[in-house]
């Protein structure tokens, strides 16, 4: 490989790492947000009395947390990967999948975490219907 190519592929290497990084930080910070913006809805736009959906908010909730989860064990995960890739590149193995199992371990929770938010916002979106559809009624 001469040396342009190399730098080349360091370069897609380097910008598949970030991709991956701002991945896992746009889902934290989404889900963590969508969990402040779903209190306040309640508290502010619905207040006490008759929740309908409630088994959707408590998915949503249990998705996005789950979501958080998972991004989090992901970035020790991810490390985990890259001692283990980097302990094969100190050892002069060439391996085809640098860090083993511990790669495809945090692929999965990667896109776990992804769409355990999608999911969460789903359920909040049919909770929030449901109850938007009798807030229209009250006011009428």
């Amino acid at each position: 490989m001469d040396q342009q190519t190399q730098e080349y592929r360091n370069h897609l290497v380097e910008a598949r790492q970030k991709a991956f990084d701002d991945f896992d930080k746009t889902v934290l910070v989404l889900s963590g947000g969508a969990l402040g913006v779903s209190i306040t809805f309640i508290k502010d736009l619905i207040g006490p009395g008759l929740l309908l959906g409630r088994a959707c908010l408590l998915s949503s909730w249990g998705c996005w947390g789950l979501s958080v989860l998972t991004v989090l064990i992901s970035y020790y995960s991810s490390q985990l990967t890259l001692n283990r890739a980097i302990g094969e590149i100190d050892s002069d193995i060439r391996s085809r999948r640098p860090g083993g199992g511990f790669r495809s371990f945090t692929l999965t929770l990667n896109a776990l975490g992804g769409l355990s938010f999608l999911s969460g916002l789903t359920l909040f979106i049919i909770f929030i219907s449901k109850n938007l559809e009798v807030l229209n009624v009250r006011t009428k």
